[in-house]
């Protein structure tokens, strides 16, 4: 299962869902590259100390920019059949 999930200030937010779901991969969503990365390379080393084996990959995107955010999110359910959107939180 792939989890789509927008950034949040809150670190909770970012990973409370990922732990309970267990996916094969997260993918975060946020428009701040610096806080993208940073949460990016959190969530691995927090999923390889539980050997979760979720691979964690960031995309940046505008969030004034919807529909290119949606046609993102779109293509990704098209390209994995099993997706999960966790759309609390986020800036």
């Amino acid at each position: 299962m792939t989890l789509i999930k927008f950034l949040s200030d809150t670190a909770e937010e970012n990973i409370i869902s990922a732990l309970f779901l267990k996916p094969e991969q997260l993918i975060l969503f946020g428009e701040n590259e610096k806080k993208l990365t940073s949460a990016q390379q959190n969530l691995k080393k927090v999923f390889k100390s539980m050997s979760l084996g979720c691979t964690v990959t960031a995309e940046r995107v505008r969030l004034d920019d919807y529909c290119g955010t949606a046609e993102r999110l779109l293509q990704i359910a098209a390209e994995r059949h099993n997706c999960v959107f966790d759309i609390t939180g986020g800036d």
